[in-house]
């Protein structure tokens, strides 16, 4: 009650993942009547929240940041348990958290039509072609022939190969790339 929306999303993502000035935005409000319509998602919700004569209604105000895929979560124990998991690999979820999830991928795949520079914002410094393309993919919810990926990445004057290569891999190294902002002024 003494906290705006904003304020809410990032104590919430803290308590539950130890993640702190993560850049958030909100993306949809879900009000749907039958959200708590399992009776188990209400048992539990009354007795998280203490509420002794009933739940009417509950509305959702979904936020999603843009992480980079090697960033680590907390383990803060608890009754909750983050991890990083495949949009496509969920694990059951409570109530319509997987609508929400869905809703989330929604939004990202729309934007990155607008805006494909945010694919930038997912991957380490220097990432191999391998990884560019595994974010690509998730980004776009499309699966893109590798070669063809590879040549056209090539052909892209804001990825800059590097003359590193991975090391202690049990598969032939990759090169390392990165990306160059200035060279995305075109898109």
């Amino acid at each position: 009650m003494d906290e705006g929306l904003d304020e809410a999303a990032q104590r919430v993502l803290r308590e539950l993942t130890g993640l702190e000035r993560v850049q958030m935005m909100q993306f949809h409000a879900f009000g749907e009547l039958d959200r708590i319509a399992n009776p188990r998602d209400r048992v539990w919700l009354e007795r998280f929240h203490s509420l002794h004569e009933g739940l009417e209604r509950i509305v959702t105000v979904g936020y999603l940041s843009l992480l980079r895929i090697d960033r680590k979560l907390a383990d803060l124990g608890g009754d909750f348990e983050a991890r990083w998991v495949p949009a496509e690999a969920l694990p059951e979820l409570a109530f319509d958290h997987r609508r929400i999830v869905e809703g989330a991928l929604e939004a990202v795949r729309a934007w990155s039509q607008l805006k494909f520079e945010m694919i930038f914002d997912l991957l380490p410094r220097k990432f191999t072609a391998s990884q560019l393309h595994a974010a690509y993919e998730a980004l776009t919810g499309r699966r893109i022939d590798f070669r063809n990926f590879h040549k056209k990445m090539h052909a892209m004057p804001f990825i800059v190969p590097l003359e590193e290569k991975q090391q202690g891999v049990s598969h032939r190294a990759g090169r390392y790339f990165r990306f160059d902002r200035k060279g995305t002024s075109g898109l």
